[in-house]
């Protein structure tokens, strides 16, 4: 009666094994599913999570992958041209479904790309104006040189007759020099109402962005106005003017709108801000590939608005922070 037992045990047990077996398959089915039929998979190329501007988007990305059940693979580049390229060759041989491209040159656009379309992945490029020949899905950027006319109108607007001080990214990038076109644009237009007394490039770093005030403070030159390129260059230029005792005597303008700016404004330690969420990027070139992916043809150029602040509109300004309503702005993700 015993070994009868036994049997029958493990006859019940064996049959509990396999049916588990076979519903594993079962569980992922309602994944997207790739041309091998595996769940779709993207990397995201970017610069690194240390960077606000970065991270805003990147969680973007991520967001949206969470939304329709996309599996994301990161690679931080860390702004380096070599890690960049070994990171392109890693998501290559994983074998992506596509690539979302964060580069540091125009020409690095280009480079990858290439390198992308060989093994034939499609490639979104974001935050970047690529040059001629790079192969691309789509382009999610804010246009660096409308930008520069927009904060020059900003300018003519609120700092008619002041002395201005411009604390700028860095060059190399085809971020700053479209951005000192449009800018050039701008104050023409306007009539010079302003006068730039200084400029000095940076990292798009808070303590270079100190350095530089700093030194330009010691230089003696009057001035009654700062424009930094972003809040995180803003964090050193205000460490800069309090430390002089400048603060309240110099009004500042940033490129951005984070969360900092938005309460520094808030707080009366800064006064404009020109925003532009980097959210709208990452959504648009998750957007990009997961039109791809489904059959569709992404737009060639995304178009994101950018949004004056102050003071008198901090409740209703644009903000990094919410997902929703910078998806419903870009038309949601489309019924796949």
């Amino acid at each position: 009666m015993k070994k009868v037992l036994a049997i029958v045990m493990a006859v019940v047990l064996i049959a509990a094994v396999f049916a588990a077996c076979s519903a594993q398959p079962e569980e992922s089915a309602e994944a997207p599913a790739s041309s091998g039929g595996d769940q779709i998979v993207f990397a995201n190329l970017n610069g690194t999570r240390s960077d606000v501007w970065n991270n805003c988007s990147l969680d973007a990305f991520q967001w949206c992958a969470d939304q329709v059940g996309v599996k994301v693979i990161e690679y931080e580049n860390e702004f380096n041209t070599e890690t960049q390229t070994n990171n392109m060759d890693l998501a290559v041989n994983e074998g992506v479904d596509g690539i979302n491209l964060f580069t540091i040159t125009p020409e690095l656009d280009v480079d990858l790309s290439k390198v992308a379309e060989k093994a034939g992945i499609p490639v979104v490029i974001e935050n970047s104006n690529p040059e001629e020949g790079c192969v691309c899905e789509s382009v999610a950027a804010y246009d660096y040189e409308e930008l520069g006319y927009q904060c020059a109108l900003y300018m003519a607007d609120v700092w008619k007759g002041k002395k201005v001080f411009l604390c700028l990214g860095a060059l190399g990038m085809n971020l700053v020099e479209p951005w000192e076109e449009g800018f050039a644009r701008g104050m023409e237009e306007t009539g010079n109402c302003f006068e730039v007394v200084g400029k000095q490039y940076t990292d798009w770093a808070t303590e270079k962005s100190m350095n530089v005030t700093q030194d330009f403070i010691q230089s003696g030159v009057e001035f009654d106005a700062l424009f930094a390129h972003n809040g995180q260059m803003y964090a050193g230029c205000m460490a800069a003017l309090e430390d002089a005792n400048l603060l309240d005597k110099v009004e500042t303008m940033t490129e951005g709108g984070n969360p900092d700016e938005l309460q520094w404004i808030k707080e009366g330690k800064h006064e404009y801000a020109l925003s532009i969420p980097p959210n709208l990027q990452g959504i648009a070139c998750f957007k990009a590939l997961w039109m791809k992916v489904n059959g569709d043809t992404p737009p060639a150029q995304f178009e994101l608005p950018a949004t004056r602040v102050s003071k008198d509109n901090l409740d209703t300004a644009p903000s990094w922070e919410n997902n929703e309503i910078a998806l419903e702005m870009l038309g949601g993700l489309g019924d796949y």
